[in-house]
Formats: C-alpha cells, sequence, structure tokens
C-alpha cells in the first residue's frame, strides 16, 4: 500500500492514485513550460500520493552528466529545496574506474527502474554500480526508487522518491506506480519542450517580419523623397 495513515482504505488509496495520473496527464495536454509541469507533478506526488518528497534528475543537452535541480518537499518551500539541491555534484553517466556507475545512471542509461530498498546494505547489482551516497548523505535517504524518463526512446532524465514520509521501505508496488508516473511526465516534458521551440520559432518569425517591414518603410520613403528618377532593373 502507498498511505501509512490507519483511515486509508485500499479504495481511498486507488482513487488517490488515479487522480494523481489524470491530473499529471491533464499538465502534459497542456502547453506550459517544464516548470509548471514539474511543480504540477511534485504536488501530485509529495501531496496527492502523500510520499512527502520527490527529486528530478535532467540531463545535460551538451555534457554526459545528469544533474538533479529540481524537486520539492511537503513542509519546505521550493526555493529552499532548490537551493540545497544545488549542492549535490553532477552524476556522471561513464563508468568509473573499475566499470561501475551510480544507481542512478544506470536507471538512466538502461531505462528500467531500480529499488534500493535499505541503503545501509546496498545490494543492487554490485559489480556493475554503486550507491548514490551524496543524495543519501545530504538528505538522509534510507529507501529509495529510480525510474527513468523517456520519450521515443530517448533518455530524458530520472524520477527519485524516497520512503521519509511513508515509515517504509520502497517496494514492488511503488515501482509499478511510479513507473505510470513517470511514462505521463516524459510527455509532458516532451511536449514543454515542443512548445518552447514553437515559441522560439514563432518569436524569431516576428522579429523577421518587423525587420522587413521596417527596411520596406525605409525604402518606401527613399522613394518617394527622391528628386532625381530611381530605375528599377529586373533580371
Amino acid at each position: 500500500y502507498i498511505f501509512t495513515a490507519p483511515h486509508m482504505t485500499k479504495d481511498t488509496n486507488l482513487t488517490r492514485q488515479l487522480d494523481a495520473i489524470k491530473n499529471i496527464a491533464a499538465a502534459s495536454a497542456k502547453c506550459e513550460g517544464q516548470l509548471s509541469v514539474f511543480k504540477t507533478v511534485t504536488s501530485e506526488i509529495t501531496e496527492t500520493l502523500g510520499y512527502g518528497r520527490v527529486f528530478f534528475g535532467l540531463k545535460d543537452k551538451q555534457s554526459s552528466f545528469l544533474r538533479i535541480r529540481i524537486g520539492g518537499e511537503r513542509g519546505v518551500t521550493f526555493r529552499k529545496f532548490t537551493k540545497k539541491l544545488k549542492t549535490l555534484s553532477p552524476i556522471s553517466l561513464n563508468t568509473n574506474s573499475i566499470g561501475k556507475v551510480s544507481t542512478i545512471a544506470w536507471s538512466f542509461l538502461n531505462g528500467d527502474s531500480v529499488i534500493v530498498e535499505n541503503t545501509d546494505s546496498y545490494n543492487f547489482r554490485p559489480t556493475e554500480t554503486f550507491l548514490d551516497a551524496e543524495l543519501v548523505s545530504v538528505f538522509d535517504v534510507r529507501s529509495y526508487i529510480v525510474s527513468p524518463l523517456r520519450f521515443r526512446d530517448e533518455s530524458l532524465g530520472v524520477i527519485i522518491i524516497d520512503n521519509k514520509y511513508i515509515e517504509r521501505t520502497i517496494n514492488e508496488t511503488d515501482k509499478q506506480l511510479i513507473s505510470t508516473i513517470a511514462d505521463q511526465l516524459s510527455i509532458a516534458i516532451a511536449n514543454a519542450d515542443m512548445f518552447h521551440n514553437y515559441m522560439k520559432s514563432t518569436k524569431a518569425l516576428v522579429e523577421i517580419n518587423k525587420r522587413l517591414r521596417r527596411e520596406e518603410r525605409k525604402y518606401q520613403l527613399l522613394v518617394e523623397r527622391a528628386t532625381d528618377p530611381i530605375f528599377i532593373i529586373q533580371d
């Protein structure tokens, strides 16, 4: 189950899960910026679903690093939380000197969700991966899940949720739910990017049209003020 409050029933849990997924899907259909999308998803995860805290990692477009720079926590202002996130080092997507990557990088690179049930006894693919020690230390993470954000076979980033506010270890039920949310969020991110690119293109076209009109007006004034004949030769 997701919620630990004793009055919660399975039907209540399911209703909240469906409500959260519906609201995230609605956000993905809106033409809004990425920040607005992330804030909507953060609210649904921390409040509606009761997880209380969430982290988002996005890949740098021009490098092989992933950065956790956005997220949210119950009772903590967005500004304060993101300021703390900025203390985290970028996560390399390349293997280290002994051929390993972090859990977060592994999820991103392999397009698969990962559950770390207990950070004190890390055992996920120990020959291939290592614990995300800095995140665990800075935010006192005990149990967490990493789900990839992918759109049309392109890796965009990851979503990370821990158990600080649910007082139990992360399990397979969480994995199914968070994977569904990750799919909706990936669509929302892609839509926000496309809208941003469209607005940039539209703005550029408007500026070009303005310059053309200014040049046209200059030419008209030149013709109107000319005292000698102007001959226009066409090929």
